[in-house]
């Protein structure tokens, strides 16, 4: 190996580190991006429910509310 790359002059060997670092980087950026989509799907599904389940707590404890306002008007 050593023989076949003393032949090549400098542009040639920086341009086969560039073309190793970039088959390196390349699937490194897509693996990253697959997996941030995935999360963000996660995420925004888990931020739906939770809203929903706070609208849900809240509708209960105006409810609550409500009862304790007429439990007092109506008891003497």
């Amino acid at each position: 190996m050593k023989l076949f790359m003393q032949h090549w002059g400098i542009f040639k060997r920086l341009v086969l580190g560039y073309l190793v670092i970039l088959l390196v980087v390349v699937p490194l950026g897509v693996y990253s991006v697959l997996k941030l989509g995935q999360l963000s799907r996660i995420t925004r599904s888990i931020s739906s429910i939770d809203s929903e389940t706070i609208s849900k707590a809240n509708r209960l404890i105006d409810s609550v509310f409500s009862q304790r306002r007429f439990e007092k008007k109506y008891i003497l």
